[in-house]
């Protein structure tokens, strides 16, 4: 079965990149040097690389074990193991661990398989605990230590060295990148081989370089491994075809070029399956999962019909009319490129000022935190557009303020005709991105899933690299403007890397250990911008409760799961439980988040309204004022994490609430 389909992969490789004679002309110009401009020297920029990868593994290894996350759990004590022990016994079918699938954190967390039995921890207090914890986690940093001077290399061939700079500082120090490294889960890569692929696409439509079509078919494999909702690349390509249209010249939009475009994406998507293929042995058995990571993907349910239909127009006047209109389509929107480049630019711009003015008059019209706080049900009670708006209310406020305002700045450039040379170049890359993030966005809102700070992660290292490039764009303004010296045209790109070093820094070590708990200075004071948390804090609550006299023999319950993993006595975080009954149980102590306020009151009052006689009011906690002991995870008092005392509480969990009153 194995050989069957490795077959079909060798045969469809080698007519896919059989070799030919023709000759193509890229999509960007060639870059333009501006006479008073001078760049940051090679040597200095990867020095400085070098120092930035330094920093982001320190940071990332320190009191690793120190922190629990949710869901984290199904992956160290179920899933990774799983699949590694089914390699072992040869059962192919069972190396389908997930619906994600997560096969590329198997592969790399799995290395901390060779130390640890995962097992010994479940479910059991040990001292060993955060060790067994830090050894799972280590590999996925230690990946991403290796990928950050990849990511310098590549933004450097594609933009130049002050840009790639200032974007693998802004992703490798900031706060929200390193709390979602610090997490087995599979986001925690996805965004490394997305972000690859992105560059390495955009790379060779650059440089018509078959490298960059073979490496943007190879990492978007993985990519797939990792998550199916990499299947939006997919999508970005095709939409790209008609991006492309806007900034080539008028005479190589031919019906050769648009052929042209065809075979490369049909390239990448056999290069990426045939990765997905390869490391994924489920699909041995069953090759019919394959399309699982394409047209049947979850990614696609709302979407499939159209676009099976504008793929299935678009292959049959490639077949029947050669491109005649789908040539004659692009040759209208390259006639009005500016109208429409503009058109996306205001649209994107006026959701980002919506969800700004709206959080800062205190949400009177939607509650964007809520929204995200219950992203599955918020298009049912928000509405689509609420929906939509609010996925720029992680993405502004999880940027450090300099770069959130350098995002929106750069995003305004497009408004203005494109020109020659470097900076078509850089206005390409900021319309690429937003229309990857536009794409992303919207496929999340046609799905009815709001987009939470850790659903769209893989969107903020392109931002990142969006906001180097308005940095830079800014710089050379001024550059010109002003006739300054080279001398002085690097003095100012050296002072800009050093700011982002150092107000990334200062981010990072003023919220530590609770980077994913980061919020701007942009952010009402009175608002979190991750209701829908991994878990901050649980250690810590965890670690108080265990100083607490004869804390072996207490009784606690907590609405975060994790902090019974570091707790000594007995602890649970149910709220359905059977014996959760006023005549049969009493708590010692309870631990209440604002965090997952909403999520408790919602199954608490669910469970009542079938059993109001007996479910105990853990509701009210949230609302009980004289707590024991409370952290503020990211420094904001509505994120709190309080130990509520249960001689002091139980009167008022274990209010008796009949069907009347109910």
């Amino acid at each position: 079965k194995l050989g069957t389909g490795l077959y079909i992969i060798a045969l469809a490789i080698t007519l896919a990149f059989q070799k030919t004679n023709r000759k193509k002309k890229t999509t960007l110009t060639e870059k333009l040097d501006f006479k008073t401009q001078q760049t940051i020297p090679t040597k200095t920029a990867w020095a400085i690389t070098g120092i930035i990868t330094i920093l982001f593994l320190t940071i990332s290894i320190t009191n690793l074990g120190k922190q629990t996350v949710v869901d984290e759990p199904l992956w160290l004590f179920e899933r990774i193991d799983r699949y590694w022990s089914n390699i072992n016994e040869r059962d192919w079918q069972g190396t389908n661990i997930s619906d994600k699938p997560g096969i590329t954190i198997a592969l790399t967390s799995g290395i901390g398989l060779l130390w640890h039995t995962p097992d010994k921890y479940e479910d059991v207090y040990s001292d060993n605990q955060e060790n067994f914890l830090a050894t799972m986690r280590l590999p996925i940093i230690l990946l991403i230590t290796a990928w950050l001077p990849l990511l310098f290399f590549l933004t450097q061939k594609l933009l130049g060295t002050t840009i790639a700079l200032l974007g693998t500082a802004s992703i490798g120090l900031s706060p929200v990148m390193i709390g979602i490294a610090r997490i087995v889960n599979p986001d925690a890569l996805l965004w490394v081989f997305l972000t690859t692929t992105f560059l390495c696409y955009l790379l060779y439509q650059k440089t018509n370089n078959q490298n960059y079509l073979i490496a943007t078919g190879l990492t978007l494999g993985g990519a797939l491994l990792t998550k199916y909702v990499a299947n939006i690349f997919v999508i970005f390509m095709i939409a790209m075809i008609v991006g492309d249209s806007l900034f080539i010249e008028k005479k190589n939009l031919t019906q050769k070029w648009i052929k042209e475009k065809l075979t490369d994406f049909l390239k990448i998507i056999i290069l990426s399956l045939t990765v997905f293929y390869i490391f994924f042995p489920a699909v041995w058995i069953k090759p019919e999962k394959i399309l699982d990571a394409t047209i049947l993907s979850q990614a696609f349910d709302t979407t499939r019909p159209l676009f099976y239909t504008l793929f299935g127009m678009v292959l049959l006047d490639t077949i029947i009319l050669k491109n005649k209109i789908t040539t004659s389509l692009l040759t209208w929107t390259h006639k009005h490129s500016q109208k429409i480049i503009s058109t996306i630019v205001i649209i994107t711009l006026a959701s980002i000022i919506f969800m700004l003015t709206n959080t800062w008059l205190g949400m009177p019209w939607f509650d964007h935190q809520n929204d995200l706080g219950s992203p599955k049900s918020a298009a049912r009670d928000s509405g689509i557009f609420a929906l939509y708006v609010a996925n720029y209310y992680p993405l502004i406020f999880g940027l450090i303020p300099l770069l959130s305002i350098a995002f929106i700045g750069s995003i305004t450039t497009l408004l203005k005709k494109t020109r020659i040379g470097k900076i078509k170049d850089m206005q390409y890359v900021i319309f690429a991105s937003i229309m990857f993030i536009t794409l992303y966005h919207l496929g999340s809102t046609a799905s009815l899933v709001g987009a939470t700070l850790r659903y769209q992660i893989s969107l903020f290292p392109i931002a990142m690299i969006m906001t180097a490039i308005g940095i830079v764009m800014f710089i050379n303004k001024i550059i010109d403007k002003y006739t300054l010296t080279k001398q002085t045209s690097l003095w100012l790109k050296q002072l800009s890397v050093t700011t982002v070093i150092i107000t990334s820094l200062t981010a990072t070590f003023t919220i530590a250990p609770y980077y994913f708990s980061y919020a701007n200075a942009l952010l009402p004071k009175q608002f979190i911008l991750n209701l829908k948390d991994m878990g901050d804090g649980s250690y810590q609550i965890a670690q108080h409760l265990n100083t607490l006299p004869n804390a072996q023999n207490l009784t606690i319950w907590s609405d975060k799961s994790g902090v019974c993993t570091f707790f000594k006595g007995k602890c649970e975080s149910s709220v359905n439980h059977k014996k959760y009954i006023q005549e049969e149980t009493i708590f010692d102590y309870y631990v209440v988040s604002r965090t997952r306020q909403s999520r408790t009151t919602g199954l608490v009052t669910t469970r009542a309204q079938s059993n109001p006689k007996y479910l105990l009011r853990f509701d009210k906690l949230y609302t009980f004022k004289d707590y024991e002991y409370e952290i503020l995870p990211g420094g904001r008092t509505q994120n709190f994490i309080r130990i509520i005392d249960g001689k002091k509480a139980n009167d008022l969990v274990c209010e008796y609430m009949n069907t009347k009153n109910q």
